[in-house]
């Protein structure tokens, strides 16, 4: 399930530019840590990275940009370095006025039991975890951004 985080701070200073909503399509913005202090709406910048292990909680922080006033459905889909979607989480998010950036996380696990188990794997000694993931973004079923994070088995 999607979570909405509300960072105000940057929903204010984007409406220090009014109309440029008006003029903009809609675009997200990824970034990959591994801790999210939801309860407190924000990010230490600490845990931002690129690499990850398996066993570790990889979250995707996403910010959404250049939607019209309402409600709009979201969907993250998680695609492993095979480009199987193994987890897809849908949502929705109220754009309150012009200018507003929707903050919102997801995440997921890849235990180290699953990828030394071997199954449905092409070589035992490689894991079908190991390498690229991407991370897409979708809005009313439209792709509006990607990000990309290593994973290591």
């Amino acid at each position: 399930m999607l979570k909405k985080l509300s960072l105000q701070v940057f929903a204010a200073l984007s409406m220090l530019i009014p109309g440029i909503a008006l003029s903009m399509s809609p675009f997200a913005n990824v970034v990959f840590a591994s801790e999210v202090a939801a309860h407190e709406n924000r990010v230490d910048p600490k845990s931002i990275k690129q690499d990850f292990g398996c066993g570790e909680p990889v979250h995707a922080v996403i910010g959404l940009e250049g939607l019209a006033i309402g409600p709009h459905d979201i969907e993250v889909i998680w695609l492993d370095p095979e480009g199987n979607a193994l987890k897809a989480d849908k949502g929705q998010v109220e754009i309150p006025r012009i200018n507003w950036i929707a903050y919102f996380s997801s995440s997921i696990m890849v235990s180290a039991d699953a990828a030394a188990s071997g199954e449905g794997q092409s070589s035992p000694e490689i894991s079908p975890y190991s390498g690229v993931w991407v991370v897409e973004v979708r809005s009313g079923g439209e792709s509006v951004g990607r990000g990309t994070f290593t994973m290591t088995c």
